[in-house]
């Protein structure tokens, strides 16, 4: 392992030590660090420092996929958002002191993190009762598999799912996923849409944003489109939209050529794109007889039906509920509306106002 990051820093190791002094700066860390020492104990030590780095990167993906964002744990932590990042994508980076008998900046980061972590899991544990973490559903495994295939193939998966239905969740999966299996340097990138999104430019520029960092002011719709395509190129990478069907909105002069423009990145083989929604975007694009989008998309559509029995027994289950009149009134909570999503917030808003989830309580908030 010792000679693979001798000769990985020497190549440019994920694009943070591709400077000539950087390079430099690092081998000399390694030979500081593990020069003196036999090669067999300079191994052991560096394999379990990289492997402290990974087992927190990992975690700070859990933590973001549970609704952590990397400000938060900034704000919580005292460090910056963009040490954090820069740290999270690459074991190298931040190793050396500035000064002799300095500790470096990667272990003042680690350190913090850690204990953050373990202030988390005890906030957690203290809870009056412990929230399952997420249960992996099959609306989970379809969506999961669904961005799978659209980074694959790079085309256009439309996903489209009752709300409540876990779609986010699948999403959110996903992202923790690949990032803990190819770092947080991985060509995936989500986008949320809003109403206000409803332009081509609005739509390019939130792209921008996530793929590149920024947008240059005063950036011409085409220039910024050029930009993303030139950092995206070649990475084999998916952009995934959540809330696509804000491109569908009747109200949308625009929806088509938004589309349009994602469909063009497909054709140039820059990413693939799974659009997450309810199934506007294919109603919208039959109403427009958008054939030649629709010919391209419709061999990829996925249209998941909802939440299925198991996976409303398997939550029910996590949550410690057990009954048969209990399980009754879960399935009948999720399927009148409001899908997953509404029977967990049931379940929270049975354990703060009763401290329990039981039939009675159940039936006393879906009253309400």
């Amino acid at each position: 392992m010792l000679s693979e990051l001798r000769k990985a820093v020497n190549n440019g190791f994920n694009g943070h030590t591709t400077d000539h002094h950087a390079r430099q700066h690092m081998l000399n860390w390694i030979d500081e660090k593990y020069g003196q020492l036999e090669e067999a104990e300079a191994e052991t030590l560096l394999k379990q420092e990289f492997d402290h780095w990974e087992s927190l990167k990992n975690r700070l993906a859990d933590e973001i996929s549970r609704g952590f964002s990397v400000t938060r744990i900034a704000n919580e932590t005292g460090l910056e958002v963009e040490h954090i990042s820069a740290w999270a994508k690459d074991f190298t980076h931040f190793r050396m002191a500035r000064r002799i008998g300095d500790d470096c900046q990667a272990n003042l980061i680690e350190t913090a993190l850690a204990q953050r972590f373990l202030e988390i899991d005890q906030e957690r544990t203290t809870q009056r009762r412990r929230e399952p973490g997420r249960i992996e559903t099959s609306v989970i495994r379809e969506v999961t598999a669904a961005i799978s295939r659209a980074r694959e193939f790079s085309v256009i998966v439309d996903i489209s799912a009752p709300s409540g239905s876990g779609k986010s969740e699948g999403v959110e999966e996903y992202l923790a996923r690949i990032r803990k299996a190819e770092g947080f340097e991985c060509p995936v990138w989500k986008v949320t849409l809003k109403p206000s999104h409803s332009t081509t430019k609005a739509l390019l520029e939130l792209i921008s944003r996530e793929c590149i960092g920024s947008v240059h002011e005063n950036r011409s719709e085409s220039r910024v489109f050029d930009d993303i395509m030139s950092a995206t190129q070649g990475r084999g990478g998916v952009l995934v939209i959540d809330e696509a069907q804000q491109m569908a909105d009747a109200k949308n002069a625009n929806g088509i050529a938004m589309i349009n423009t994602l469909r063009s990145f497909v054709d140039a083989k820059a990413f693939g794109v799974a659009l997450i929604g309810n199934n506007e975007i294919y109603r919208r694009l039959n109403k427009e007889n958008a054939f030649q989008i629709l010919g391209r998309m419709s061999p990829w559509r996925v249209e998941i039906k909802g939440a299925s029995e198991d996976d409303i027994d398997d939550l029910i289950r996590a949550w410690g509920v057990s009954g048969k009149k209990e399980r009754e009134i879960c399935h009948k909570l999720v399927r009148g509306g409001g899908g997953l999503h509404k029977l967990i917030g049931t379940f929270k808003a049975s354990l703060g106002s009763f401290d329990e989830i039981s039939a009675d309580t159940l039936a006393a908030l879906s009253k309400g």
